[in-house]
């Protein structure tokens, strides 16, 4: 991906961030997603009183996605209004992984932006049984 790519994404992102309802840590994310046919979607984070019951940014996005039928991704912007990247969880690095062995991570905030491939995130991810 080129930087204006990179850029693209993250707006998105940023985008997506401002519907995150987050009545508990009061710091919004969004997610992009882009599909291997160049769709983006994207997602936001939702809290809840119960905190098991709370989605990332990441898994809203990448679910909506495999919910339309995309299953192949390209990458993933995670934009944090935060003064911190928003670095993922290991099992949103597994989700992203499963649907996108290979693909780019991007982790932005509005003062700075890292990218990694799911192989650097999570270099023994669990493919199941053959």
């Amino acid at each position: 991906m080129n930087e204006q790519q990179i850029e693209t994404l993250i707006e998105k992102a940023k985008q997506f961030s401002n519907n995150s309802f987050v009545p508990f840590s009061s710091v919004p994310q969004g997610a992009c997603v882009l599909t291997d046919d160049d769709i983006l979607i994207g997602g936001c984070s939702v809290e809840n009183f119960d905190l098991s019951c709370s989605s990332s940014a990441v898994s809203v996005a990448v679910l909506k996605a495999v919910s339309e039928g995309k299953t192949n991704i390209k990458a993933v912007a995670v934009y944090s209004a935060g003064k911190n990247l928003p670095y993922l969880t290991g099992s949103d690095r597994q989700l992203v992984y499963q649907f996108g062995k290979g693909a780019e991570v991007i982790v932005a905030n509005g003062e700075k932006w890292e990218k990694f491939s799911t192989f650097e995130l999570l270099p023994f991810a669990f493919e199941g049984e053959d």
